[in-house]
């Protein structure tokens, strides 16, 4: 489950979510070299060399270009994240909107308004699963909303929201039909409603959409290959550079640099994968899912209370 609830001072010292089982191997084998070289320059080669200037020398090369490097793969990882955040936002957003109007306006034909504020109300859930990867949909998490036969179409389909959202103009456009028999005003009026919603519909597709790319396009392999090469390389020579000055000193302070250093590439792996269920820190799709449910289910019940107090 994602994390969430925490004080300041429980997050200061959690373990849980810090990604520490991506860093653990890389972490192990520059503390282990740093080690070895030290056992070996203090008891078998007690040759001093001048490293301070190599070290000044790494320091203005190489510290700048690596810091740059985890800097950036940071922020557009980061950045990824929030930007799945915000497009879930927008999602549950968009169906409040969406079945609200329906509800509102749909009520000259409850069948066909049912089905399509149906189908909005599954549209997280279809969402959620697409992005997880999975190829069906548990009946229970749809049950009283869509029948079985239309859940084992959703989990099914080869893009479940696209599906549910061709679902959703269908009933939208019975819904709000006009013909040569409708009064002019109400055909106007229908058109009108008919577009709004189709326009929301688009909006929720192309977040949808812009979801779908969020999973299939991380950062491009060659940049994060050189840097995991460049950054381990750099923590391994670490101890050949400051032994002569450190001592044994140098054994805690490599592995405290090489902790921070890793970890930052460990949380940028972390929050790459947003839709990881498996991860601590991805979105929590789960209560958006439930958010919308419970909305939905908020929306008909005031619509249904206020239309028994007028009768």
């Amino acid at each position: 489950a994602p994390i969430e609830g925490h004080n300041t001072t429980q997050i200061r010292f959690l373990k849980k979510g810090r990604a520490l089982d991506r860093i653990i191997l890389p972490w192990s084998l520059v503390v282990l070299n740093a080690v070895w070289w030290t056992l070996y320059s203090r008891f078998v080669s007690r040759k001093n060399t001048d490293e301070d200037r190599w070290d000044s020398v790494i320091g203005a090369s190489v510290d700048l270009t690596l810091s740059l490097l985890l800097v950036f793969r940071l922020n557009r990882a980061a950045h990824r994240w929030w930007t799945a955040r915000r497009m879930w936002g927008e999602i549950v957003g968009i169906i409040r909107h969406m079945v609200s109007g329906v509800m509102i306006h749909g009520h000259h034909d409850c069948v066909t308004r049912d089905v399509a504020i149906a189908w909005l109300a599954s549209f997280g859930v279809a969402t959620m699963h697409f992005l997880r990867g999975d190829t069906s949909i548990p009946p229970s998490e749809l049950a009283g909303v869509l029948g079985l036969e239309q859940t084992k179409e959703l989990g099914t389909a080869k893009h479940p929201p696209l599906c549910a959202g061709t679902n959703i103009r269908r009933a939208l456009a019975d819904l709000f039909d006009v013909d040569q028999t409708t009064p002019a005003g109400i055909a106007f009026a229908r058109s009108q409603r008919l577009n709004l919603l189709e326009a929301q519909l688009n909006s929720l597709l192309l977040n949808t959409g812009g979801l779908e790319r969020i999973k299939a396009t991380p950062l491009p392999l060659v940049y994060v290959s050189h840097l995991r090469t460049f950054l381990l390389f750099y923590l391994l020579s670490l101890p050949y550079i400051w032994e002569n000055s450190w001592g044994w000193a140098t054994i805690p302070i490599v592995g405290l640099t090489a902790f921070a250093m890793l970890q930052i590439e460990g949380i940028s792996q972390e929050v790459e994968e947003p839709f990881d269920q498996s991860r601590s820190n991805h979105l929590n799709m789960d209560a958006y899912c439930q958010n919308i449910l419970d909305s939905t289910q908020y929306l008909i019940g005031q619509c249904a209370t206020r239309r028994i107090r007028r009768s």
